[in-house]
């Protein structure tokens, strides 16, 4: 198990918002593209969030050797599939499957 090192900033543009509010996911898509990150030994986590009043869906490498070992990639939603289409969005779109290209990794920042 890696050693947790803070989330992956990765945050919706305005346009990248309304194209993914365009986009569509079923259960049956969303179980397909599940099963193909478990099988690449990424951990999912689907959770309520009660401070924020949504759902969280987390997604973390298993593998010391990925670039992003020990990294948290984050998404939010109303519902959970709505969530877990923001991550693969993320996942898939915005990184191309790529952590640590063209991101800068660490903790958001606190103070401006």
């Amino acid at each position: 198990m890696q050693e947790f090192k803070g989330y992956l900033r990765c945050e919706l543009t305005d346009q990248q918002k309304v194209e993914l509010k365009g986009q569509s996911l079923s259960w049956e898509e969303a179980s397909n593209t599940l099963t193909e990150l478990l099988e690449a030994d990424y951990r999912v986590t689907l959770k309520y969030d009660t401070s924020n009043s949504c759902f969280q869906a987390l997604m973390s490498s298993t593998l010391s050797e990925n670039e992003a070992a020990g990294w948290t990639l984050a998404a939010r939603g109303s519902e959970p599939l709505k969530a877990l289409k923001q991550l693969f969005y993320k996942h898939y779109v915005m990184l191309s499957e790529q952590w640590g290209q063209g991101m800068r990794l660490g903790l958001e920042d606190i103070d401006d």
